[in-house]
């Protein structure tokens, strides 16, 4: 059985700037950007564990998938079968922590 998955708040809000952003130039090109990074966020739920640790956190339950020029940090929480997006954010971006 998978994990369920939950976008929460702040990784909404990174989304929804994301999509912005791009969509200032181009608004079928953030469409699906926003689309692409909810999906890859989705098929977390099927192999939470394949990220990998976030080096900024060290944390074991903390990880995150690269989707260039992306980062989809996010928190394991096996006992739950839970997987929590914290932040969609630019791959460089050093601030998985909040």
């Amino acid at each position: 059985m998978g994990f369920r998955v939950v976008i929460t708040r702040p990784a909404v809000d990174d989304l929804a700037e994301i999509v912005r952003f791009i969509s200032r130039d181009n608004a079928a090109a953030g469409e699906r950007t926003g689309f692409r990074l909810v999906e890859a966020a989705e098929s977390l739920g099927e192999l939470p564990l394949r990220g990998r640790i976030v080096p900024e956190r060290k944390h074991r339950d903390c990880r995150e998938v690269i989707l260039k020029p992306y980062r989809i940090v996010y928190r394991v929480k096996e006992e739950e079968k839970l997987v929590e997006v914290l932040r969609f954010l630019a791959w460089r971006t050093r601030n998985a922590g909040n």
